[in-house]
């Protein structure tokens, strides 16, 4: 290591450790010179050096910047961009589809790009942890710490590599990795972020880009896209889809936008709904206007209409309050099911506490 290296390694203070295993350990760092965060990676071995030496030498607007790269004898250490923003994995349930379709066609950009390298990377361990959104809306995909230099006389891979619930069948050492191992890991992906569940074989897709995801989850890499382009490409058909998502209906009525045959049958149970809903809402009005004496009772005809209105709200999931909350994010009918048993019952019950301190207030 020399003084250079030296140099920077002091510049550096520790703030936070922020993930740690055998072979590395991930660390929030600020540069005491230039007051700037970074991340800082410290390996404890030399297996993945030449991905990161080859990420060194790039620049993509997807990929975080390595700044430096220092070795050891027994390991090496790489300083990187430090990405503010979120990662996909926490916005999971809180968007909406022409969103994730605009961050899922970032991602086959930067894909094709590191796909395209001298020589060729690929990344193995895609999912929504390590993907990141910055606050204008920009994708970094991140940790490369499972990627792997594509070798074409390579038969096949000798380690499995990446996150078991994303990762190709190949990685698993049936057949060499490549591009369409990330392709694989970029459709279960996709999967888990559109449907809030992780992917199991056979799983239908109730979306849009239902028919993208399951091509690209084959089985066979034979009969999955050929690369990250062909993705963008199929992806790029859902265009009037993601346009719409950005449509005031469907940012009031979010569940809409899907398949058109579960939009009409969606459709045929919101309106009655609604309807009945704006029906109570005239008949307590009316009777409010022959009623209403006091302050008190103004307070107690809203209490009521807000116990009614909750369930109602819940069921059309009004601007997509469901996706906001812990059990209704799980998007599977028992999760559901308990979520209305919970959140009912104690929606009343503050109404009546409400009541209840309006009434020693007033009376």
């Amino acid at each position: 290591m020399g003084i250079k290296s030296e140099y920077v390694l002091s510049t550096l203070a520790d703030i936070v450790v922020k993930s740690e295993t055998d072979t590395c350990k991930v660390s929030l760092v600020r540069d005491c010179v230039e007051d700037i965060l970074y991340i800082r990676k410290d390996f404890y071995e030399k297996e993945s050096l030449i991905i990161y030496r080859l990420l060194e030498t790039t620049r993509h607007k997807n990929l975080p910047i390595i700044f430096h790269i220092i070795e050891f004898n027994d390991g090496y250490s790489v300083v990187e961009e430090y990405v503010h923003g979120e990662s996909l994995e926490k916005k999971i349930g809180t968007l909406y589809e022409g969103q994730l379709l605009n961050y899922f066609k970032q991602l086959c950009d930067v894909l094709d790009f590191i796909h395209n390298n001298v020589p060729p990377i690929i990344h193995r361990d895609i999912k929504p942890s390590n993907i990141m959104i910055t606050s204008d809306g920009t994708v970094k995909l991140i940790d490369f710490n499972a990627a792997k230099e594509y070798k074409v006389e390579s038969v096949k891979d000798t380690t499995a590599l990446g996150t078991k619930a994303y990762a190709a069948p190949e990685q698993y050492g049936y057949a060499k990795a490549d591009c369409r191992t990330d392709v694989y890991c970029l459709g279960a992906t996709m999967y888990h972020v559109l449907t809030g569940r992780l992917y199991v074989n056979g799983n239908p897709v109730d979306s849009m880009v239902g028919k993208v995801i399951q091509k690209c989850l084959q089985i066979d890499p034979k009969n999955r896209y050929p690369n990250a382009l062909a993705v963008k490409k199929d992806l790029e058909a859902n265009k009037i889809n993601g346009e719409f998502s950005e449509n005031i209906l469907f940012r009031i009525f979010p569940d809409l936008l899907t398949t058109p045959g579960k939009m009409a049958a969606l459709v045929a149970l919101y309106v009655p709904l609604f309807l009945f809903a704006l029906l109570l809402s005239y008949i307590m009005i009316d009777e409010a206007e022959e009623h209403i004496y006091s302050t008190l009772d103004i307070i107690e005809h809203l209490a009521v209409a807000f116990v009614y209105w909750t369930p109602i709200v819940l069921i059309i999931n009004f601007f997509g309050i469901r996706n906001k909350l812990p059990l209704f994010r799980r998007k599977r009918l028992r999760y559901t099911v308990i979520g209305f048993i919970v959140v009912v019952p104690v929606v009343f019950l503050i109404a009546l506490a409400f009541l209840w301190v309006m009434r020693q207030i007033f009376v």
